[in-house]
């Protein structure tokens, strides 16, 4: 009970520090994640160290099963706009001006970045038509 309490109060102020070095930034995503991974490992070998190895049959798949959620959720919230984007950019720079670039707003790099460059495709755009 003692070790459940400790691992809420830890995971809280850490939320909060996490919040406050990265504020919107995909960091916060990975750094959030990576808490709840370490946390959930330390507290699965904890048993394990308590109540005997055999736990390990249990707290092996637990751990990794958690460890694959975890590249599952930065792959969802990182890697997917930032290939987004990239492959928005390449169409930009070999002349689509067409490109659909979806507008986010949370505020984080990544979208930053693709309202960036959905904005410059639509400075290009009505700039080539007003020139021609």
């Amino acid at each position: 009970m003692i070790l459940l309490i400790v691992t809420l109060i830890s995971i809280g102020v850490t939320v909060v520090l996490i919040g406050l070095l990265f504020k919107k930034s995909v960091m916060a995503i990975v750094a959030f994640w990576a808490l709840i991974f370490a946390m959930i490992s330390g507290i699965c070998m904890n048993i394990v160290g308590q109540k005997g190895t055999i736990n390990l049959i249990w707290a092996i798949p637990v751990v990794y099963s958690v460890g694959i959620f975890f590249m599952i959720v930065v792959k969802k919230k990182i890697a997917n706009p930032l290939k987004q984007s990239i492959e928005n950019i390449k169409l930009i720079s070999e002349g689509y001006l067409d490109v659909e670039c979806i507008r986010l707003n949370n505020g984080t790099e990544l979208n930053v970045l693709n309202n960036s460059i959905s904005e410059c495709c639509l400075f290009c755009r009505n700039l080539f038509y007003d020139c021609g």
